[in-house]
């Protein structure tokens, strides 16, 4: 019981510290905001998370988990390569329309890129869209010429994109809008 309290505790300051990244950015969100959004103190959070940077780090941490588990469910599958990669690209905007803490993660990546040696998340995206995209590619196809990882920025550009400048479209209808873009743009970088 004590277990699970904690657990959904977690959860809870994990839900507002991704909406007051994605609002506030890494540098103006503060401990005290994430707390005041759970009803919680400073302290009381500070025993689940000790620091602003913990926070940010499990976010993004949750956020490379999802695109490796979207990876993987794609990688197995008998659908064609042109089927897949718009499911991996659908699926990414479906994630990040709907679910504040990828949101959180890529804003939080723009924010503050990883210290580390290892490639961000939006690196990872870009390097694993644009083999999507290799694959996808039917042979001599014209188009072709165009590099498979500038093919992936635009997809990604086009996820995040669409969300921003759509945001005051109802939610029902923005599933879609990606599908018309996805529509265009599979049209003109993929298959022309």
């Amino acid at each position: 019981m004590k277990q699970e309290r904690a657990r959904r505790t977690r959860e809870l300051i994990l839900d507002a510290a991704a909406e007051e990244f994605a609002l506030q950015g890494y540098a103006n969100a503060t401990v005290q905001a994430v707390a005041a959004r759970t009803g919680m103190t400073k302290g009381a959070l500070y025993g689940h998370f000790g620091t602003k940077e913990q926070l940010a780090e499990e976010l993004v941490r949750q956020a490379q988990e999802f695109w490796r588990l979207l990876m993987d469910g794609s990688g197995g599958s008998e659908a064609p390569a042109f089927e897949v990669l718009r499911e991996l690209v659908l699926g990414l905007s479906r994630q990040y329309h709907g679910n504040i803490r990828i949101r959180a993660a890529f804003r939080l990546l723009v924010d503050r890129p990883p210290a580390t040696g290892e490639p961000s998340l939006v690196e990872t995206v870009e390097r694993d869209l644009a083999g999507a995209v290799l694959r996808a590619r039917p042979d001599g196809a014209p188009g072709t010429d165009l590099p498979a990882e500038t093919v992936a920025m635009v997809l990604l550009a086009m996820v995040v994109g669409i969300h921003l400048i759509r945001r005051t479209e109802a939610e029902t209808e923005l599933p879609g809008r990606i599908d018309q873009f996805w529509s265009v743009l599979a049209d003109a970088l993929v298959r022309s």
